[in-house]
């Protein structure tokens, strides 16, 4: 998700995989940047070049997670005592730890019991847990906590002016959830008519419902936009269309109501970005579909060409998870290979490099990567012996190694 869903950056942002949800990637391990020149080193690939990583063991303790959600410039986890726990920047209280101090390790958050999931946006959390519960936290300066105020919270508050919730995504400065009537609402910032309910009113401190005409099943969400999947198939999107992310082959700058996303076939996963969207087709898995900004080259169509419409993209093999961040994509093959492509400048490829890419370019890895998640400008790859590692920018402790130092090879989070 762009932030995370943004689920995600934003979501997630954010893969959405229709059917069972199940992950497997793999990551490098590395120390730091500074043990990198006496490291025994591995020849690797990216983009037709031969580069170097190193094999490490670190000596500090790991930090072990089940699921990892990454926006901006901060990451979020639970583990399998269903507790939370974030790091990175903390302004608006975001870590959900009753400060405002960035973190550059894990801090717990709370307990959430029967925990579901994280959804994270530009500088707010929710978890959705105990099956239809909803607790939130971080900037609310567009109502986007949904608690009825505009006031921001350092640690998490209850919601409980929404409905019982199957699914909860999270945008830029707005939040949605699917109900369990298959009721969508949304609330916060409505800017660019993101939050869908055909008004034109700048923001909501309380959930609006969102006419999709037809049974919702999936909602993601971008910084300005939101798209959802019904149960017939149909896509639809609304928002924001200045990087012609609602996909529906206008140049109309914005829509405050659902428009329809041709994407030629039966969607099995959908991901949201920050201002770009990508689908995988049911009959062709080695093949994305993908629209949206393209300015760093994130849609992977070898160009810088902003795409309207749904445009193919060869990844060379089976998908099993796409995530999309700011200004860069990954995708998971079921083969356990790794892809990225689009913004490379911090390093959050993962790979050695600061390359950007316009094509699905393969990341060396080692192990098995259950779960990656990309933010703004850094990477986080879960690792099937739950440990967890991450690569890129890291001004805010992003990355959780206990540092503030850049680093273009996965760094181990610590406690």
């Amino acid at each position: 998700m762009y932030f995370l869903s943004f689920t995600a950056v934003f979501a997630s942002l954010t893969l959405i995989e229709l059917g069972s949800l199940s992950y497997v990637v793999s990551a490098i391990d590395s120390k730091s940047a500074r043990a990198l020149k006496s490291a025994k080193s591995k020849k690797m690939k990216e983009a037709g070049a031969e580069i170097t990583a190193p094999s490490l063991s670190p000596s500090d303790e790991p930090f072990l997670s089940k699921f990892i959600a990454v926006a901006l410039d901060f990451s979020c986890s639970s583990d399998d005592t269903n507790r939370v726990f974030c790091w990175g920047d903390n302004e608006d209280g975001q870590l959900g730890d009753g400060t405002q101090i960035e973190k550059s390790t894990p801090v717990e958050v709370g307990v959430f019991n029967d925990f579901i999931h994280i959804a994270m946006g530009i500088k707010h959390v929710c978890v959705h847990y105990d099956t239809s519960k909803l607790k939130c936290w971080g900037d609310n300066t567009k109502g986007q906590l949904g608690n009825g105020s505009f006031t921001s919270s350092y640690s998490p508050v209850e919601i409980t002016d929404v409905g019982k919730i199957e699914q909860i995504a999270l945008g830029g400065r707005h939040t949605c959830a699917i109900l369990e009537d298959d009721v969508l609402k949304c609330w916060g910032d409505n800017e660019d008519g993101q939050l869908g309910d055909g008004s034109n009113k700048s923001k909501s401190k309380s959930p609006v419902k969102v006419d999709v005409d037809g049974n919702i099943k999936e909602v993601a969400l971008g910084k300005f936009h939101s798209c959802a999947l019904l149960e017939d198939n149909t896509l639809k999107c609304w928002g924001d269309n200045k990087d012609s992310q609602l996909g529906d082959g206008t140049e109309t700058k914005k829509s405050n109501t659902p428009v329809s996303v041709n994407v030629g076939g039966e969607i099995k996963q959908f991901a949201v970005g920050r201002s770009h969207s990508c689908v995988v087709l049911k009959d062709d898995t080695s093949k994305l579909k993908c629209w949206g900004d393209n300015s760093k080259g994130q849609l992977g169509d070898g160009t810088l060409t902003n795409r309207n419409n749904p445009t193919e993209i060869s990844v060379g093999g089976d998908i099993k998870q796409i995530t999309l961040g700011t200004f860069h994509t990954c995708a998971l093959l079921k083969d356990d290979t790794l892809k990225c492509w689009g913004s490379n400048e911090f390093g959050q490829f993962g790979d050695g490099s600061k390359v950007q890419v316009s094509i699905p370019t393969k990341i060396p890895a080692d192990g098995n990567i259950k779960q990656i998640e990309v933010g703004k400008s850094h990477s986080c790859f879960l690792l099937e012996n739950d440990t967890l590692k991450c690569s890129g920018s890291n001004e805010f402790g992003q990355l959780g190694d206990g540092t503030k130092t850049q680093s273009s090879y996965p760094v181990r989070v610590i406690k």
